[in-house]
């Protein structure tokens, strides 16, 4: 399916377990709770347009590894990320290059926010609904980075990334609702 999906054996899922926002079944697992409280709060508020643009002024520099990977909401966008990450250690490989440790650090951070959305997932706290709600709530956001970041001096690849991120997660959805 177009959702995460990991083995059953990986976590521990109850469906005695109080639900977590009144939404079905919870999950056992603690950072599943705390995976959803973050999301519950970063959906809180809605940014100005002085704060979009610091934001994206402060993304075309260096962005915490955790907060990129959290901030994303597809399991596709996650995908892309990780193979970015993987194909740009390849290249610095075969150049017989050193692989700075920044690279390892972005992607444990990706690896670590797609197991989450799995877990939210096989425990009932992420429906497909809810993962939908979630892609439409992200795409306006990375249209807006994406705008933000062009005009940032020597950010026009951040902004076209992010444009890209926005497109990916459409088709995810035409895709999740095609399947329906």
């Amino acid at each position: 399916g177009a959702l995460p999906n990991r083995p059953s054996s990986s976590v521990s899922c109850s469906s005695e377990a109080p639900p977590l926002s009144g939404k079905g079944a919870a999950c056992a697992h603690p950072v599943a709770i705390c995976c959803e409280a973050r999301a519950r709060g970063a959906s809180r508020g809605a940014e100005t347009s002085a704060q979009s643009k610091k934001a994206a002024a402060a993304a075309a520099g260096e962005e915490d590894d955790m907060e990129f990977a959290n901030a994303i909401v597809s399991d596709k966008v996650l995908d892309f990320e990780m193979g970015r990450v993987q194909d740009a250690v390849k290249a610095l490989e075969r150049q017989g290059q050193m692989v700075p440790p920044a690279y390892a650090t972005r992607l444990q951070a990706l690896e670590f926010r797609k197991e989450m959305l799995s877990i939210q997932v096989d425990c009932g706290v992420l429906s497909i609904e809810g993962y939908v709600q979630q892609l439409r709530a992200a795409i306006p956001k990375e249209k807006a980075r994406s705008k933000a970041l062009k005009e940032v001096a020597g950010a026009a690849r951040q902004a076209l990334d992010a444009f890209k991120r926005a497109q990916m997660m459409q088709l995810e959805i035409d895709e999740l609702l095609k399947n329906q």
